[in-house]
């Protein structure tokens, strides 16, 4: 059986090469020539674009491993830290951008528009597209003062208490902040990856070359200076500048002043909720977290997040109309 598959595929190979050595002396146009150029071109930009993406999401496990930055412990610190901030990554933001970019991609044109029917379409996903910027930055906005005075807690019980007295906590209340700039950062790619052209795609690839020194440079600087805080302050920094492009290149193809970012911002009075929130949270910890991780007294002070954290839900839900709005434009 093995013989007989073995002669199949030695003349299957050789008929495939007599018709290649046919194709190939027949001249080909120059036109064509510079046509598979233009694509080649194209085709080792994206290649470098997703090695060049590969390496800023593992930058800071590469610093650590070929520098002495941080000790064995403080590394086990940061990887459990990271391990358990990609959690709301992988089950929430991943199958949002993956949503986001599907949509996008179906109803833009890469390049911009040329017709009367484009200019709607390009209205209605604009619309959309501000509206999960909007529902991000918000949600993020709750997360971030829900979790900030819970974050002690959630890594003792996550990972155990050498984990926590070895600053697990604190770099746990700097990484929700990088959760939410890594949830815009996401929306934004999105929409510019769906309606890029090439120029532009090839323009990206340029600016996330830049950004690939900075960001590594950022991580050793600050991982010597702040230890292993730099390496969350370095991935904000970095989101932030590929926010900042690719907001630039969205309000450009949207034909939108800067003035229009307003609409996605949070409104005062959801601000003043999550502030009051925040203050009764922090007296709340001061009163039942006085005692050594008493199980009484932590329960007693998740108790009253919890029922903070549904009274801001229920007004979100109602009065800011995040859900319902993106689900009445999208009918």
């Amino acid at each position: 059986m093995l013989q007989h598959f073995l002669s199949a595929s030695i003349i299957f190979a050789a008929i495939y090469f007599i018709k290649w050595i046919r194709i190939k002396e027949h001249k080909q146009s120059l036109s064509t020539v510079r046509y598979e150029k233009h694509y080649l071109k194209l085709l080792g930009w994206l290649i470098g674009h997703s090695i060049i993406k590969q390496l800023l999401t593992d930058g800071a496990g590469y610093v650590m491993v070929f520098t002495n930055v941080l000790s064995l412990k403080m590394q086990g610190v940061y990887d459990t830290v990271e391990r358990l901030g990609s959690l709301a990554t992988r089950i929430v933001l991943t199958p949002l951008e993956e949503s986001a970019f599907i949509y996008f991609s179906s109803n833009l044109k890469r390049g911009g528009v040329d017709s009367s029917d484009s200019q709607q379409a390009l209205k209605k996903v604009s619309t959309t597209y501000f509206s999960l910027l909007r529902i991000v930055i918000n949600l993020g906005l709750v997360v971030l003062v829900f979790g900030i005075p819970y974050s002690s807690l959630v890594i003792r019980i996550y990972g155990g208490a050498q984990v926590a007295e070895n600053n697990g906590g604190q770099m746990l209340m700097l990484y929700l902040v990088y959760l939410l700039v890594m949830a815009v950062n996401g929306i934004t790619e999105c929409f510019a990856f769906a309606s890029m052209g090439t120029n532009e795609i090839l323009s990206h690839g340029k600016f996330l070359f830049l950004s690939f020194f900075v960001h590594y440079t950022l991580h050793i600087v600050l991982s010597h200076t702040i230890g292993p805080y730099g390496f969350i302050v370095s991935n904000c920094i970095n989101s932030a500048l590929r926010i900042i492009f690719n907001g630039h290149y969205i309000m450009k193809f949207l034909k939108l002043r800067l003035s229009y970012i307003s609409t996605i911002l949070p409104s005062f009075k959801l601000v003043t909720m999550l502030f009051g929130s925040f203050f009764v949270i922090v007296l709340s910890s001061v009163i039942f977290g006085s005692q050594e991780f008493d199980l009484l007294h932590s329960l007693a002070n998740v108790a009253v997040g919890g029922v903070l954290f549904l009274g801001v839900m229920a007004y979100l839900y109602q009065s800011e109309h995040l859900f319902t709005s993106l689900l009445i434009k999208e009918e």
